[in-house]
């Protein structure tokens, strides 16, 4: 964990910026809701059709396994192919966890990756959605 700090022991300048802080900013900039997962959410990334196929097979095991169902599928701000997914689980989810098992089911890699650098940080938020606002 020490790495990951600087030497006058304050937050590495990198990890400022990949922070939730930095999300919620760019959501007030650009009029966007942040969504925050349940503590038995998984909030799932797809970027293109081979990761949402990839996405397919892998709830197979997490609705045999983790009693999960999808609850939301949405196009993502940017349109399809992109989309948001939310996976309901059975039981709570740790945030390394929900980021293995989102990695598992086709969710951007870097994202993913990020989402544990937000994790060894202990960025209270490390998994949202950035989302247009509705109504």
């Amino acid at each position: 964990m020490e790495a990951l700090m600087s030497e006058d022991n304050t937050r590495d300048p990198y990890f400022a910026s990949i922070s939730s802080d930095t999300a919620y900013r760019e959501a007030a900039d650009d009029n966007l809701d942040v969504v925050l997962p349940e503590p038995y959410d998984l909030f799932v990334d797809i970027d293109n059709e081979a990761a949402y196929k990839q996405f397919d097979k892998g709830m197979d095991f997490v609705i045999k396994h983790f009693n999960g169902r999808i609850i939301k599928n949405t196009p993502s701000r940017s349109g399809l192919p992109k989309r948001h997914i939310i996976v309901r689980l059975g039981g709570h989810v740790a945030d390394a966890e929900r980021i293995a098992l989102q990695a598992a089911l086709g969710s951007d890699p870097v994202r993913e990756i990020l989402g544990i650098v937000r994790v060894q940080h202990k960025d209270p938020h490390p998994t949202l959605f950035l989302e247009k606002k509705e109504g």
